[in-house]
């Protein structure tokens, strides 16, 4: 037991330099990175919890508001520490490796709980965005939740085990609606228990505790949708009924299976294409073999049909399949990539160890690579803010951004020069910024990603120019977290009507 924990504290001593090596040049930040820093620091400063959550990117709707309190507690432990919301997130990142060596030792005991742990330690895909404070990115952790508390149910049948396996997937979806996937695990009422009479008080039971956890985590929301007329639920309605029809994407079978699914696996497991290869067409193999022969153990069985469900369910959705929308499969990836390996030890101890150390060698030059490659281009930033500095000493600075194209740098050095305390919003040198050139005499460039252009503001440019957005930190607070006290979340959507067209009514 000594030797077990020392290895899972040297697998997380792995995941922690692997996440956090030369991290100011590396932890991710653009436009919205910075905005929700500046929403959950506001809310802070005016003690108000935010109700909702940001909108999503496929349609007028918005998530949950968790996400901001989890924000919000990384600048209340520390208010002083610009970075704090990115290193939480790292940390719960090195959670979720925790999680699955407890996932894979459920499974395999403590040999599996290694090789799931290390597999997740060196997981290219979760290194790129353990370091991004987004609304997605925890949706991995609370899948890896759901799968352990499912996995615990079905060995114990301890009822703290559903609930705790709901209030995962409750989370999940307050996250981000890719965990709606998530409700495949419902499946757990029909397992290991039979449908028999004397079982029915524990099924409702089970259901009751179910319907609780998952009920919890969306309370703010749903408290706050019931203000907006229900219009947040018909907007999501609208688009998984209808939305996701509007716009063509290729959903061969062939591309789905061949492309798509080797390149995500490959990002999880793997480190290059021959090896996620390997370990995807294995599992699929092994999984098929052990179910004709019978030998297959119930709780891979019941996680393999869950599997098998969101890959046809994923195949059947009409929008883009981005990996920020995937990483409710990257702990069943990683849980069936562990198999394989077991799988292989098992037929041939020389084998498996020989198949390890290479997906391991292959996934740690991957990830060598990635952490070279990342370059969140924050010098540039403070270079910005140096120069301003120095061209206007003694001086505070009130922003505003030309036409909100793309807010990338304005809401970055807005969440800079608050933590400097460069910001006045109502005596400071009024600043424009722009991406590309504008009327206004630009005093300095900036080449992130995209051209900007940072220029001083007159009274005159003030009045005349009407695409001014102001930017300034209170103000993205109260227009990110209050914009539907003036213009109410609306919805023209009716699922009644829905279902009298779909039945010709």
């Amino acid at each position: 037991m000594k030797r077990f924990c020392f290895l899972v504290l040297l697998i997380l001593f792995l995941a922690l330099v692997l996440r956090f090596y030369n991290f100011p040049r590396r932890f991710f930040i653009y436009s919205d990175q910075a905005r929700d820093a500046l929403v959950a620091r506001g809310a802070l400063q005016h003690r108000v919890l935010p109700q909702v959550g940001s909108f999503s990117s496929a349609g007028p709707f918005v998530f949950g508001p968790i996400y901001y309190w989890i924000l919000m507690l990384a600048y209340f432990i520390a208010p002083n520490f610009m970075l704090s919301p990115w290193v939480l997130f790292v940390f719960l990142d090195l959670a979720l490796v925790l999680v699955m060596v407890k996932i894979g030792q459920a499974l395999w005991q403590e040999k599996g709980g290694l090789i799931a742990g290390l597999m997740t330690a060196l997981s290219p895909a979760l290194i790129s965005t353990s370091s991004n404070i987004n609304q997605q990115t925890l949706v991995s952790l609370f899948t890896a939740l759901t799968i352990l508390f499912f996995i615990l149910y079905g060995k114990k049948e301890n009822f703290l085990f559903m609930f705790l396996m709901s209030l995962s997937v409750g989370l999940g979806i307050s996250m981000h609606y890719q965990a709606l996937n998530l409700f495949f695990y419902t499946g757990v009422f029909l397992y290991p228990s039979k449908l028999k009479r004397k079982n029915i008080k524990k099924i409702s039971l089970a259901f009751l505790l179910f319907a609780l956890g998952l009920l919890l985590p969306n309370l703010p929301l749903l408290s706050w949708d019931y203000t907006q007329q229900w219009a947040n639920i018909r907007n999501i309605l609208d688009y998984f009924l209808l939305g996701q029809y509007r716009i063509w994407v290729s959903s061969r079978w062939l591309t789905y299976l061949s492309i798509f699914w080797p390149n995500l696996w490959t990002g999880v497991a793997g480190g290059n294409l021959a090896g996620g290869i390997v370990l995807m067409l294995f599992s699929g193999f092994w999984a098929f073999h052990s179910f004709l022969k019978r030998k297959i153990k119930k709780e891979i069985l019941a996680l393999g049909i869950i599997f098998l469900l969101q890959v046809i369910l994923n195949r059947y959705y009409r929008g883009q399949r981005f990996e920020g929308y995937m990483l409710y499969f990257y702990p069943l990836i990683l849980v069936f990539s562990t198999w394989v390996i077991l799988k292989l030890y098992h037929l041939n101890k020389i084998l498996g160890c020989l198949f390890l150390i290479l997906v391991v060698i292959f996934t740690f030059v991957k990830d060598i690579k990635i952490i070279k490659n990342q370059d969140n281009k924050t010098a540039l930033v403070w270079q910005t803010i140096d120069f301003l500095q120095a061209k206007y000493p003694e001086e505070k600075f009130r922003l505003y951004d030309f036409y909100y194209l793309d807010p990338s740098l304005s809401h970055m050095l807005s969440l800079f020069m608050d933590f400097k305390n460069l910001i006045d919003e109502k005596n400071g040198v009024s600043l424009g910024i722009s991406q590309g050139p504008v009327d206004c005499p630009p005093i300095y460039k900036v080449n992130l990603q995209k051209e900007f252009y940072i220029c001083e503001l007159d009274e005159k440019i003030m009045k005349e120019n009407k695409g001014l957005v102001n930017v300034n930190p209170d103000y993205i607070y109260q227009d990110i977290s209050f914009w539907w006290k003036s213009k109410p979340l609306r919805s023209t959507f009716y699922l009644k009507n829905f279902l009298k067209d779909k039945l010709g009514l």
